[in-house]
């Protein structure tokens, strides 16, 4: 799948302007999606509704949504790139993923606060195990997704429709045939009232179900986004054919401005005695280097045969034959129960994850309240899973080990905390490095300013040139930097 053939332009946006552009995708790719529910849950519940009745139909179909959802993810997958598949193909993508991922979704993670955000991590991408558990980490680090605020508007919003119906329904009834709700007599009405509530419920999932889809499906592209630098990747192809578009003239002298301007060290010199077709050539030639366009494969789900169940264990088959044979033989008026005791143990289970996104939140103020979240971004969004408590120490062993640029990321962020907690430079999340630079010369002492300065010139050869920097002039730049700090404190 091509980036550029994306049907929406990638760039780093909110959480709340995501959940828009996914109002706007609903609007685009809404038929199918709606299609793709109801030709899957109508069925379910007619045969349910026949075998057992209205309400076991209704919570059955509930119970599925996370089955129902996956054709939706695989339409969505494909039309944010371009293209449209047939709906049956759609539906094939519920054989091709295994009957242990089935099982799964359907149980243990049923009831995930980020059910659509990582279904794609499973779907798309194939992950299975401690690599999906790696990836959903760095994809929950990558943006502040709010998934969880989703899930509960849309199941607000489920509860609206659900009134809104029911209250239309209500009033198109003729004032001939008003119903006298007699509470004395509503035993009458009770199979009619649950039907009629149970058909609402299953409207209104499906009305709500396409939104909340394309809404996980396009945060998780958000995050990817953020991580892969497609924006930007997307911005170098664009720029590549605008260049390749000029007349070689123009690219000739475009280019000995561009060397002009890089290298304060180097004078331009005149191109003398080259063709632009070479001038064209090389271009291109920087342009495909890994070091300027990180080229990362998107998903491709892989087919399956149908010999996908001779690997599936004959234990776990007869298990789900007991099941089954179990569902349709047991008079469900004696369960009553269970019934309720289960759903008190949901009700246990919300209040769980309810306690435990509270406690992530405040943990999160707590970390916007430390001295991290005045560092400029472009230090505090370098994706790093967890700081050393010596970064010095730890900028001369990754420096040693070839990652140039993990070194330097340590080193900025040692030399800013210092400057904040030991002389009370004030930084902001927005500053560039220039604007970081100036801050820095008006309120640290004249000792320690070159070592700052030298800092920040080998980030910008690492961070915007891609020219790498030698462990030696990292390592010479920290022994200086420790003496100098030694005579400040002496003073």
């Amino acid at each position: 799948m091509e980036l550029s053939n994306l049907d929406f332009e990638p760039r780093e946006r909110s959480a709340w302007q995501v959940f828009d552009l996914s109002i706007l995708m609903v609007r685009r790719w809404g038929f199918t999606l709606f299609s793709l529910w109801f030709m899957q849950a109508v069925p379910v519940f007619v045969l349910l509704f026949l075998l057992l009745d209205a309400d076991w139909a209704a919570l059955v179909v509930w119970w599925l949504k996370p089955l129902f959802e996956r054709p939706m993810l695989h339409y969505a997958s494909q039309a944010a790139f371009g293209q449209r598949p047939a709906v049956l193909q759609c539906l094939a993508v519920l054989r091709r993923l295994g009957i242990l991922n089935l099982l799964s979704i359907l149980t243990w993670r049923r009831l995930s606060l980020k059910r659509a955000y990582l279904a794609p991590v499973d779907q798309l991408e194939g992950l299975r195990g401690s690599a999906r558990a790696k990836r959903i980490q760095s994809l929950d680090n990558a943006a502040k997704h709010h998934q969880a605020f989703w899930q509960f508007l849309c199941l607000h919003i489920e509860l609206i429709v659900v009134a809104g119906l029911a209250f239309l329904l209500f009033s198109l009834i003729p004032q001939s045939a008003q119903i006298d709700l007699n509470f004395q007599d509503i035993d009458d009405l009770t199979l009619e009232l649950g039907i009629a509530y149970a058909i609402l419920c299953l409207i209104a999932y499906g009305i709500v179900a396409p939104f909340y889809v394309v809404g996980g499906f396009l945060g998780y592209l958000h995050s990817r986004i953020l991580l892969e630098a497609w924006d930007i990747e997307i911005a170098f192809k664009r720029m590549s054919k605008r260049l390749a578009s000029l007349t070689p003239a123009v690219v000739a002298a475009m280019v000995v401005v561009g060397l002009s301007v890089g290298s304060s060290t180097v004078e331009a010199k005149v191109l003398e005695g080259v063709s632009p077709a070479d001038v064209q050539t090389q271009v291109e030639e920087i342009f495909q280097q890994p070091e300027v366009i990180e080229r990362v494969t998107t998903w491709e789900l892989a087919e399956s045969g149908d010999d996908a169940w001779q690997d599936v264990p004959e234990w776990l088959i007869n298990t789900l034959k007991a099941i089954a044979k179990w569902f349709t033989e047991t008079d469900f008026t004696a369960l009553d129960t269970v019934f309720w005791m289960a759903i008190i143990l949901l009700l246990m289970l919300a209040w769980w994850k309810f306690s435990r996104v509270r406690f992530s939140r405040l943990e999160g103020i707590e970390r916007a309240q430390s001295p991290e979240s005045t560092l400029p971004d472009f230090v505090r969004k370098v994706p790093v899973s967890q700081w050393p408590e010596d970064l010095i120490e730890a900028a001369l062993q990754t420096g040693r080990a070839g990652d140039t640029r993990l070194s330097l990321t340590y080193l900025l962020r040692h030399f800013l905390l210092l400057a904040q907690t030991r002389f009370g430079v004030s930084l902001d999340a927005s500053m560039t490095e220039g604007e970081c630079e100036a801050q820095l010369q008006a309120q640290l002492p004249s000792a320690l300013l070159p070592h700052y300065r030298t800092l920040l010139g080998y980030w910008i050869q690492q961070a915007w040139a891609h020219r790498a920097v030698s462990t030696e002039h990292i390592e010479s730049l920290i022994h200086a930097f420790q003496d100098t700090q030694k005579q400040v404190n002496t003073l």
